[in-house]
């Protein structure tokens, strides 16, 4: 069974290096058609350029390996069916899962690599690459302490941070507006025009405190207000417009700590967590997927398969990345089982479809 095995293998390895291949060329092809005008525009150096899109390959890599590893077990299995070597392999005695067991076995460990991959190459690469977006198109620092804007914490149970911009280089927050409630009630509100991080607190300046009581408002202007009494750090204000793609798991898991010690909204980050361990995983779900369709009697030439596997993925995606976030944001499912949706989903499908195979 060895040779029958590295056989296989080799026709599995063959298309899926390929497919990785193309898939990424079209994805640089078309990315860089859409951003053309902005490089120029922005007059982005060439070496700029290509070194974007040299730390933009792991990314592509990471998106597009589901459809490759899906297309390597369409057209290998279906190869071995068109050319009878399924039935001659079933003839001598070979049952069909001890067939497919080796690109099982190999798709499994390419998940698990994908893992680490995704874990430890992709979140640097994916900084890197922003940080290019971030200094030659936008004109902004790189990451890290850099300037944000439009950013809303719920500081503590009772108040909220609003802040317009922030400058994380000079440390300083501009347009401030803290509210504290009681209740649904805002009882005072704080304005300032900016707020400096100095010496381990907030030093407000130019500003107003306005206490509402029976309807009644009070004011009160002030030239600098220190306040002792704000959970919110630097850091805080700058890490909220991190991607999640710019973060490995443990980064992630410690940011929404964070965010959940400062009152705000994890929900939409816990979606994110899971998918950090349910995406890899979709190349393995999505291989069970396709070999049980493709030992199950498909028959097709190569532009059949192809739009087989798109049709697959775009379903497959879609279920993934746009319809279980959204019900994990909505809180109609739990986070875990959001992220896990298309697995579960395509993973029962693939079961039933292999279970039901001619033998």
């Amino acid at each position: 069974m060895k040779i029958i095995d590295r056989y296989i293998l080799k026709n599995f390895l063959n298309i899926l290096l390929f497919s990785i291949a193309a898939f990424t060329l079209i994805y640089i092809i078309t990315n860089l058609i859409e951003k053309l005008d902005s490089f120029l525009d922005k007059e982005v150096p060439l070496k700029m350029i290509i070194l974007y899109y040299i730390y933009f390959i792991p990314d592509i890599i990471k998106q597009i390996l589901p459809i490759s590893m899906l297309m390597a077990s369409l057209f290998s299995i279906s190869q071995l069916a068109r050319h009878h070597e399924l039935i001659a392999m079933k003839s001598s005695g070979v049952s069909l899962f001890r067939i497919l067991s080796s690109i099982i076995i190999l798709s499994f460990f390419i998940s698990v690599f994908s893992f680490f991959f995704n874990e430890l190459f992709v979140p640097y690469t994916n900084r890197l690459k922003f940080d290019i977006d971030r200094v030659h198109l936008l004109k902004l620092p790189p990451a890290g302490l850099t300037e944000q804007s439009n950013i809303s914490i719920q500081d503590s149970e009772e108040r909220i941070v609003n802040v317009g911009y922030f400058d994380g280089e000079r440390l300083i927050a501009y347009n401030i507006n803290i509210q504290i409630k009681k209740g649904n009630t805002i009882t005072r509100r704080i304005d300032a025009k900016e707020m400096r991080w100095i010496k381990n607190k907030w030093i407000l300046n130019n500003g107003a405190i306005r206490n509402f009581k029976d309807e009644q408002e009070e004011l009160e202007l002030f030239t600098q207000l220190t306040d002792y009494t704000l959970n919110v750090k630097p850091e805080d204000l700058s890490v909220i417009q991190i991607k999640p793609g710019e973060m490995n798991y443990a980064e992630l898991k410690q940011f929404i700590k964070k965010l959940k010690s400062l009152g705000s909204d994890t929900i939409k980050w816990s979606v994110n967590l899971n998918q950090k361990f349910s995406f890899p995983f979709s190349s393995f779900i999505i291989v069970m997927f396709g070999i049980s369709l493709a030992s199950a009697g498909w028959r097709g030439g190569t532009a059949k398969g192809f739009g087989i596997s798109l049709l697959i993925c775009f379903l497959y995606y879609g279920i993934n990345i746009s319809v279980g976030p959204i019900l994990g944001q909505k809180n109609i499912l739990q986070p875990a089982l959001a992220a896990w949706l298309g697995n579960i989903i395509f993973g029962i499908l693939g079961i039933i479809s292999l279970l039901n195979a001619p033998r």
